[in-house]
């Protein structure tokens, strides 16, 4: 007796088969959708208008650094804690002028020991 061949796989639909499975669960997936941070902002004024620019005197500046200290105004080594209360001092003793708050980082913040 002869021997019998094993019938071969078309390669080729198979590939079609994984290819159009791939794409079916690609396009079915439900992407995981990105949340901001839920911000009420104010009602817009058409009466206020800004004519001037806050003079930098009128600024109140924080900053941190590469050090992680919290820097407000001249002040060094400020807990978080602390800000809130140095801030709202500073709003009311500038009654009725113009403030403008400044936050930045200076370069080289270690983000993972805040």
């Amino acid at each position: 007796m002869g021997r019998r061949l094993a019938p071969e796989i078309n390669a080729g639909s198979m590939a079609d088969i994984a290819f159009l499975l791939l794409v079916f669960f690609i396009v079915t997936a439900e992407m995981s959708k990105e949340e901001g941070i839920f911000q009420i902002l104010p009602e817009k004024n058409e009466n206020s208008t800004i004519t001037e620019p806050v003079k930098e005197r009128n600024a109140i500046r924080i900053f941190m650094n590469e050090n992680n200290d919290i820097l407000f105004e001249d002040q060094v080594g400020l807990k978080m804690s602390e800000i809130p209360k140095l801030l709202k001092e500073q709003i009311l003793n500038t009654a009725g002028i113009q403030i403008c708050l400044k936050i930045g980082l200076l370069q080289k913040v270690n983000f993972n020991r805040l």
